[in-house]
């Protein structure tokens, strides 16, 4: 999550990155950066879904907006879209349907233990997402991801 960078004086700095639930009256305020976001993320979905799809639900409360910004100038980076799915078998899951965004091997860990701890405080069992193959190098070395295709989870239970 850490990275070392140069600062205009030529001092290192470290730059931090965090991640944090959007409030329905937060929304304006970022979305024009979550939308230029998604978009890659949606084009991926082969017409299933766009960013509007992404930002009415939202408004209804069928999803959860997520963004991943550096600490130091609140910079927002990256985008997740997540949803509560509530399975007739009653099963109760924390489902990633959008991930995105630039420089994620300095924030997927912190990302994934904020998630983590959402989901289990909602007592969901477990994460799950479908994603591109390549979202699974950012997880293969993780304690309890498994990849099933192109499908992801961890049920907490396992850990």
């Amino acid at each position: 999550m850490n990275e070392q960078a140069l600062s205009s004086n030529g001092a290192t700095k470290e730059e931090e990155y965090d991640i944090s639930l959007v409030l329905i009256e937060n929304l304006g305020l970022v979305w024009d950066e979550c939308e230029k976001i998604l978009i890659r993320s949606c084009k991926r979905s082969n017409g299933r879904v766009n960013t509007k799809d992404i930002y009415y639900n939202f408004l209804k409360n069928n999803n959860s907006i997520w963004i991943v910004f550096n600490k130091s100038d609140l910079k927002i980076i990256g985008c997740l879209v997540t949803e509560i799915m509530n399975y007739p078998s009653g099963i109760k899951m924390l489902n990633i349907d959008h991930i995105a965004g630039k420089y994620m091997e300095r924030w997927i860990d912190r990302g994934l233990e904020v998630l983590t701890s959402w989901s289990k405080d909602n007592q969901c069992v477990g994460i799950e997402g479908v994603g591109r193959k390549g979202f699974w190098n950012w997880i293969k070395n993780k304690e309890g991801w498994k990849q099933t295709s192109s499908f992801y989870e961890i049920k907490f239970n396992e850990e």
